[in-house]
């Protein structure tokens, strides 16, 4: 019984219609699935297959997390030009947490890590060997 995909993954937030526009208008996303009465919205990059879900979260209070704390750390997307991209989304007042950086060999991989309006860790990924499940 093989897993064939990632269908999508979730994120409470306290705003669900304000984070899925965020999505929208920042990243360029497509909504799927309008919230309707519940609140519940599926987004996703024009030409991905995984989506993300933003469902309404509690009032319990965030809890403060570092990066290699236990459970999900960020949500990374692949993209084909870097410089364009972090361009991009500077100038529509993204605030990285630190320099995009290169990791691994030269040209390898570049990385930038950012938050979304509601605190979540996002991540830009841009590989010179894509990344897949079979290697």
């Amino acid at each position: 019984m093989p897993i064939k995909s990632v269908e999508h993954m979730a994120i409470a937030a306290k705003d669900t219609a304000g984070l899925a526009r965020w999505y929208c208008d920042t990243l360029g996303f497509r909504t799927v699935v309008d919230g309707g009465p519940k609140g519940i919205w599926f987004v996703g990059p024009p030409e991905g297959e995984a989506l993300v879900e933003i469902v309404p979260a509690t009032n319990a209070q965030r809890v403060a997390r570092h990066q290699n704390d236990p459970g999900w750390s960020h949500l990374a997307f692949t993209v084909t030009d870097f410089d364009d991209v972090v361009a991009s989304l500077r100038a529509k007042g993204v605030r990285f947490t630190g320099d995009a950086a290169s990791m691994g060999q030269p040209g390898e991989r570049r990385i930038a890590f950012f938050p979304d309006m509601e605190g979540n860790i996002l991540q830009l990924i841009q590989r010179l060997q894509p990344l897949t499940a079979g290697h």
